[in-house]
């Protein structure tokens, strides 16, 4: 039986669709409303499930909560759990992961912050591209990962990225930012799978 760390309330499983469109069973507490992922599932819910998880019962998961003890255990292997920071993760969101599964709790309200977080910085990157059809090019392939299929995206984006571009083509100083901007996100995400494995 897993038990919340926060509260010791038993965690109750509840579904959650990944962007992979295959099902994904987090771990949430009837009481305070955290949820527990195991490694890799904070990454691997598609967006949006946040909201709907969240929804269940407004009252109670109304606005986020920091943990009121700093001797927070790990559902899954009793260890103690260690705040986890990154400069690419929003401050406001509060992650406690745990060094041996590595897993992540994180408390009411915070799960659904990181995917608003998630989500404008993706929106930033397609509004900050000038170039119309640049532009077009990436909210289209933003619609794709939305819809789930996440590996096609990732191919057609590394496609589209990498046509070479015909004489007096070049892409706009705005485009060139975005792009860059997509991959400094990108190579963020590998980097946290880098450090989980």
């Amino acid at each position: 039986m897993m038990r919340c760390p926060h509260d010791q309330a038993e965690l109750h499983g509840v579904a959650a669709a990944c962007h992979y469109g295959l099902p994904l069973r987090l771990d949430q507490c009837p009481e305070c409303g955290g949820i527990w992922f195991d490694e890799s599932e904070l990454f691997r819910a598609r967006q949006g499930e946040a909201a709907r998880l969240e929804a269940l019962d407004q009252a109670r998961l109304a606005r986020p909560t920091a943990a009121a003890r700093r001797d927070l255990a790990c559902p899954r292997d009793g260890t103690r759990l260690q705040r986890f920071t990154d400069r690419h993760f929003p401050s406001e969101v509060i992650l406690e992961r745990c060094p041996a599964c590595r897993g992540l709790w994180l408390n009411r309200g915070h799960f659904r912050d990181y995917q608003r977080y998630r989500e404008k910085k993706f929106t930033a990157v397609i509004e900050s591209a000038g170039d119309l059809k640049f532009s077009e090019e990436l909210k289209r392939l933003a619609a794709e990962h939305r819809q789930g299929n996440s590996t096609e995206t990732m191919r057609k984006l590394g496609e589209f990225l990498s046509t070479p571009m015909g004489p007096g083509e070049a892409p706009s100083a705005e485009a060139e930012r975005a792009v860059n901007t997509f991959m400094s996100i990108l190579m963020t995400l590998l980097r946290v799978a880098v450090l989980r494995g």
